[in-house]
């Protein structure tokens, strides 16, 4: 798909709006004031793009905080639905006030408390996946979300370069954990034969995981 395709010209106007709406400009510098990490812009624009192309409808995000992922998300298309998950109360409450804020409160639905518990009441199939949480547990997130998707699905694992020092060869103790665990999770999900996978470079880095049919 080029660039000149209309399709992908009416995307690009769309993600421009998206982008130039003062509420969603608003939570970034409230984010950014009180330290709350958040997708990278780069890396929201792939979101939303992979979202479209999946024609996405029902999305399943691991990691709520605020809830700007969620309502970044919702935006890619009024058809999409998203069940979110947090576990951290104060975040809990942002998340609740910035969906209401936004008008979303019927399209996202805040599971509140620990991701691989939640994850065993749920019902699918989702047929999209956003995972932005406890960076150690990707491995079971996933072993567990295979059993709510539908075939064909797509997840996408922010963070996965872990602000670069996956590539680095020597790395502080307390993140030497984090990193082999990364390493070994990017490892066998590129060797897995259930998916096709690949490291896109943007934000903190995305691994994107499509789900063979």
């Amino acid at each position: 798909m080029s660039i000149t395709d209309p399709q992908t010209k009416q995307y690009l106007r769309e993600i421009a709006a998206l982008k130039g709406d003062p509420r969603l400009t608003a939570l970034e510098e409230y984010a950014s004031r009180r330290f709350i990490p958040i997708i990278h812009k780069e890396a929201a624009d792939c979101l939303l793009y992979f979202l479209r192309t999946q024609k996405a409808g029902r999305v399943l995000e691991l990691g709520a905080a605020m809830g700007y992922s969620a309502i970044v998300m919702a935006g890619a298309s009024p058809e999409i639905t998203i069940d979110t998950i947090e576990r951290d109360p104060g975040m809990i409450a942002l998340a609740r006030q910035n969906i209401k804020a936004f008008g979303l409160d019927d399209r996202i639905t805040l599971h509140e408390g620990d991701i691989l518990q939640v994850l065993d009441d749920l019902t699918g199939p989702y047929d999209f996946v956003f995972i932005d949480a406890g960076k150690s547990h990707y491995r079971e997130y996933l072993e567990k979300i295979l059993q709510l998707i539908s075939p064909g699905a797509m997840i996408i694992c922010d963070n996965i370069l872990v602000r670069g020092l996956i590539a680095h060869e020597g790395v502080e103790r307390k993140h030497s954990t984090i990193i082999m665990n990364m390493r070994q999770f990017i490892e066998e999900v590129s060797q897995d034969e259930r998916f096709h996978s690949m490291v896109l470079p943007v934000g903190d880095g995305l691994l994107i995981i499509k789900c063979k049919e």
